[in-house]
């Protein structure tokens, strides 16, 4: 009797590691909606956190007394496709605008290509370096492949040119969610 007992607790064993083995190499389930396409642990919260990191490096590197007044112009998840391709408005990007206003007259060029070189020098390559329209200006466009998809855009006017601010925008990778993160 006893070794009946005996073998049935060792099939029991048995068939425990052989479940678990099993198990054990089953495909992982499916990303969830929050998460990027591009990185399985990315959330818009997390791209939202990034972005405004970026904005507040890029801004610091304007002198403080330079700077009379910064404006958060945006700082929310916008639906990147919308309308047939996107009807629930679940792929989303993270956007932050501020204009900084700075003492007048400002050398807002040089205060922009300051912030450019800096921003060159731990990374960030320039994509586009163009006059703004209409205004003798830069708008410049980095990234850097160390924060995938991030995306900073600085504008300025020309030196002494009014109002002297300069405009700061950080775009965040693209992100898939459940359709409410869109505003």
């Amino acid at each position: 009797m006893r070794s009946l007992h005996t073998a049935g607790a060792l099939t029991g064993v048995v068939l425990l590691a052989f479940v678990t083995a099993c198990t054990s190499g089953s495909p992982a389930p499916d990303a969830s909606p929050t998460r990027s396409s591009q990185e399985d642990t990315v959330t818009i919260d997390q791209t939202q956190i990034k972005a405004n990191e970026i904005a507040d490096a890029v801004q610091a590197l304007i002198p403080s007394d330079q700077v009379t007044s910064v404006e958060v112009v945006d700082d929310s998840a916008g639906s990147l496709l919308g309308g047939d391709v996107d009807a629930d408005s679940s792929v989303v990007e993270w956007h932050v605008q501020r204009t900084i206003s700075l003492r007048e007259p400002a050398n807002q060029l040089q205060l922009a290509d300051h912030a450019v070189d800096e921003l060159g020098s731990s990374g960030w390559k320039v994509v586009y370096d163009g006059e703004t329209t209409g205004a003798g200006g830069r708008w410049v466009e980095l990234t850097r492949d160390a924060d995938e998809g991030y995306q900073i855009r600085l504008q300025a006017g020309d030196d002494g040119s009014t109002p002297a601010v300069l405009s700061l925008a950080v775009t965040g990778p693209t992100v898939e969610t459940d359709g409410d993160a869109a505003t």
